[in-house]
């Protein structure tokens, strides 16, 4: 208890400051969102790339803006960052010459899944520009370790070797956004955009927020309840009991309800363009569960954002915690991610809508094509 709430103490400011503050993302010059891509921009996006070059002051140690260009520009000394945006100028992200990249599943914090840097060592960044050597990285120390640790499971000297960069060769890359908006990165993209598009993105915004303030005054609209049309068990975790001869069942929205479309022993593919959900249920389907996994703590990681099927990130059932990613701060195991996660009430009121008699039906049918 007392690890917890020196942890809270100290890391409370942080919170208020830091998690919060980052929950709405940067705009470009056209009004757009601009995401974080953790940690790399995929080689398809950097065809027609801009590059920033950043270098932290001696005098104060604050980053300066060296230049800005369409042409990847070389590293001359260990104070200089580079970043790179793709040509639509909706990501950025570091633009490292060389890493090595994993996939962290943390067991003891429901298998959230992180994608993470390997770094064995730390070149001068003349010679190599890698997350390793990158003012921004921090060794990654997985919640499950931290809940270990506060619950009394782990000793401190473990956790002494989990934080020691000798010994834990993870690392994870904060965002630069602070970065790139004091040194006024995302204003000045602006001189790439041809002032065509900017002046037809400035009137599509003002178009906008007129309409946006046209709805606010207008009554709000009264969202439709879903039917409850069953009293079939839900569970959405992945530590739970699950049957040992699961069904795969494909759901989707009908507007009042949502209804069986596909029955399968073996979990399917589904093209994450499709507005389906997928999620696994007893064979009598009076026990249903998730089946992608129910947490994940970066939904921008390169391999996430170029899967081509349906994972938790595509689910409309799924949001952004913000709730958990102070939590994570409070404990200490914030990788400045906020995790993205089943909504459980979203998950119970999908599948309780579902009609029984056209559930009875996909199951005949599923059945009979078995025999």
């Amino acid at each position: 208890m007392n690890r917890l709430f020196a942890s809270a103490v100290i890391l409370s400011p942080l919170v208020l400051t830091g998690c919060l503050a980052t929950t709405q993302p940067a705009l470009n010059p056209m009004g757009q969102p601009m995401e974080y891509v953790n940690p790399v921009l995929p080689q398809s996006e950097q065809a027609g790339a801009k590059f920033a070059l950043l270098e932290k002051s001696i005098a104060d140690g604050q980053y300066q803006l060296i230049s800005l260009t369409d042409t990847r520009p070389s590293i001359t000394n260990d104070r200089q960052e580079r970043i790179i945006f793709n040509s639509s100028l909706t990501g950025y992200a570091f633009d490292f010459s060389h890493y090595q990249l994993k996939t962290y599943v943390d067991r003891g914090n429901y298998n959230l899944e992180t994608v993470v840097a390997l770094c064995t060592d730390a070149p001068p960044k003349t010679t190599a520009y890698t997350p390793c050597n990158s003012a921004f990285a921090e060794v990654f120390v997985p919640m499950g370790v931290t809940k270990s640790y506060v619950g009394g499971g782990m000793s401190t000297a473990s956790k002494k070797r989990w934080e020691d960069p000798y010994e834990n060769a993870m690392r994870y890359v904060n965002t630069p956004r602070w970065v790139l908006e004091r040194t006024g990165v995302f204003q000045q993209l602006a001189q790439f955009v041809p002032a065509s598009e900017l002046a037809s993105a400035a009137a599509q915004n003002s178009g906008s927020q007129n309409a946006a303030a046209q709805k606010d005054a207008a009554p709000a609209a009264v969202e439709q309840p879903l039917e409850v049309n069953n009293q079939w068990q839900v569970t959405v975790s992945n530590t739970a009991q699950r049957p040992a001869n699961p069904l795969y069942i494909t759901l989707k929205n009908e507007g009042a309800y949502w209804s069986i479309v596909d029955i399968a022993e073996t979990k399917p593919n589904i093209a994450k363009t499709e507005p389906l959900e997928l999620f696994m249920a007893s064979r009598d389907l009076q026990h249903w569960f998730n089946a992608h996994v129910d947490q994940i703590g970066n939904c921008n990681g390169a391999d996430v954002r170029h899967y081509e099927f349906h994972t938790l990130c595509s689910s409309t059932l799924a949001e952004k915690k913000v709730g958990m990613g102070i939590l994570k701060a409070l404990i200490g195991a914030s990788s400045g991610q906020i995790p993205f996660a089943y909504t459980d009430s979203k998950v119970k009121a999908a599948i309780n809508s579902i009609r029984p008699q056209q559930a009875q039906l996909a199951l005949d049918e599923f059945e009979k094509a078995a025999r």
